[in-house]
């Protein structure tokens, strides 16, 4: 009767250190499976974050490219339009230009304050998308260190 009471103890012994250890097992796969998919998801999010810094520096860069040829463009039409007035004041002997002359003159200038205004605002607007992107890439950092830090977090808690 000892014999087999000892016996079917060490069965249920046996079973039970079996089921731990495949418990064990599976609970240990289970949390490498989840620190995994963690730092993927990490991972993923800071080449996504990276991805939105490069295309944004790429756009940045063309708007700037492309207001610099502008605004070079404005700037020449500004000194070509100016030493048209001047050679026609010159012409003109001056001050003594006829009225008619003198009013298209004035005209003239004035376009070109227009052009310099517009050349003006379109630096202006450079100037608040920038301060805009760069807010937004601050934003951006600091919630991708937030991701770390709860995905941090989460792993030491699981561990």
């Amino acid at each position: 009767m000892a014999n087999a009471t000892n016996s079917l103890f060490s069965n249920i012994l046996q079973s039970i250190n079996s089921q731990v250890g495949g418990n064990l097992n599976t609970l240990q796969n289970t949390v490498d499976n989840v620190q995994n998919q963690t730092q993927n998801a990490v991972d993923n999010a800071q080449n996504q974050v990276q991805n939105a810094v490069n295309n944004v520096q790429n756009q940045v860069q063309n708007a700037v490219n492309n207001v610099q040829n502008t605004n070079l463009l404005d700037l020449t039409t500004i000194s070509s339009a100016l030493n048209s007035v001047l050679a026609q004041q010159l012409n003109n002997g001056g001050e003594n230009g006829d009225d008619n002359q003198n009013q298209n003159l004035q005209g003239q200038l004035g376009n070109l304050g227009n052009l310099g205004n517009s050349t003006l605002l379109s630096l202006m607007t450079i100037s608040s998308s920038l301060e805009t992107i760069i807010t937004r890439l601050l934003e951006n950092r600091g919630n991708q260190n937030n991701n770390q830090n709860q995905n941090q977090n989460q792993e030491n808690n699981q561990n």
